[in-house]
């Protein structure tokens, strides 16, 4: 009798231990696939604006090329707003948000001057900013941003479109939003979200707002989805944005349309095509490297890039050192900014001295010389 219930109690044991052990490999299957999506996408997003009474008012149109892997991805965009082709990228590799913007060839160029048409810039970031005319923090939103859900807890999220306070944007701001995601479907990217306009201003000296209506829906965004060997990824994806109209008294009256982007995707691919998530470049370019700022009172490095995709070619310790140099050459520049200023109250000074002794001096040598002439009387 007892041995029977022995044996049922060992063979409950080895179901268990195996139903944990299958639930386990399961977990760490999917962890490992969540860790090593891989997909490349390309598309076109257009942009329209509307007039206070909801008329087409301008389009524009950029193509766009996005490739990730894991965390890392890389933001490709161009476009020709006036006229003119100007690329941007965006890349995270991890650790580091790049940035670099190419602006159209002079023609013809200057033989005498070295023209820098590429720019760029490193940050201790993880976002796309928000410039436009680009589009790239929406695009990182819709196709890039699986690990940014994976580890955000909060009830907000950060502005994926243009906000009246831009300069909101540089201490982190997040819009109260609803969203909802893919969630049993990896990369885990959102199907659709509605953000928050609370209705008032945000001081940074710490005085009342101003409130200017009792808030609104002023963004909405939504994505079609497709799966492809296993991936779910959007086909296709929108955002309009609202703004609120108000009357001659100043009273609002109703949110109306502003601006809507929709894009289409062309290509789809379950393999990224590169291997480095830094923007590439041949040429010349300027980088502002903004990671000691934290650390050295705002402090930007900013130095000429010759060689190719060569962007960290100072380290940290490099960039200490080039700080430290800089603060020295800062000094003497001042130093001698503040040399003819110090000057000044000497030189007047100089000036004071020679207008008392200059007259005395020739008094006393006219008086020598009319002493040394003989008396003929």
């Amino acid at each position: 009798m007892e041995s029977g219930i022995f044996e049922k109690s060992k063979l409950a044991g080895r179901t268990l231990a195996s139903v944990l052990a299958i639930w386990l490999f399961a977990l760490l299957l999917y962890a490992r696939r969540l860790e090593a999506q891989e997909y490349s996408i390309e598309g076109l997003l257009t942009h329209s604006t509307f007039t206070l009474k909801g008329e087409p008012e301008s389009r524009t149109d950029e193509f766009f090329r996005v490739n990730v892997l894991g965390r890392k991805w890389l933001i490709e965009e161009e476009t020709n707003p006036s006229g003119f082709l100007i690329k941007v990228s965006y890349g995270f590799d991890g650790t580091n948000l790049f940035q670099l913007i190419e602006y159209p060839k002079i023609s013809p160029p200057d033989p005498k001057r070295m023209h820098i048409r590429l720019t760029g810039n490193i940050r201790n970031s993880n976002l796309p900013e928000i410039e436009p005319p680009f589009q790239s923090r929406l695009i990182w939103f819709a196709l890039a941003s699986s690990n940014f859900f994976q580890t955000n807890t909060t009830e907000s999220l950060p502005p994926i479109f243009p906000i009246s306070e831009s300069q909101l944007l540089q201490n982190g701001f997040q819009c109260k939003a609803y969203w909802q995601i893919q969630k049993d479907r990896v990369p885990l990217l959102p199907e659709s979200a509605q953000f928050w306009d609370d209705g008032h201003n945000h001081p940074a000296d710490g005085s009342a707002p101003h409130v200017f209506n009792d808030g609104f829906t002023n963004a909405c965004y939504s994505a079609s989805f497709t799966n492809l060997d296993n991936i779910s990824l959007p086909y296709s994806f929108t955002l309009t944005t609202f703004w609120m109209s108000y009357n001659e008294d100043g009273m609002p009256i109703s949110p109306v349309l502003h601006t809507r982007e929709e894009a289409s995707i062309l290509v789809l691919r379950t393999n990224s095509l590169i291997t480095s998530f830094r923007p590439h470049f041949q040429d010349a370019v300027s980088i502002s490297d903004y990671r000691l700022a934290s650390a050295h009172s705002n402090y930007i490095a900013t130095y000429v890039v010759l060689s190719n995709d060569n962007w960290l070619a100072l380290d940290s310790i490099k960039l200490t050192k080039f700080y430290e140099s800089q603060q020295e050459a800062e000094k003497k520049a001042r130093a001698a900014l503040d040399y003819p200023r110090k000057r000044k109250p000497i030189i007047a000074l100089m000036f004071i001295i020679s207008g008392i002794f200059i007259p005395i001096l020739f008094w006393a040598y006219r008086r020598e010389v009319q002493s040394n002439i003989p008396n003929l009387t």
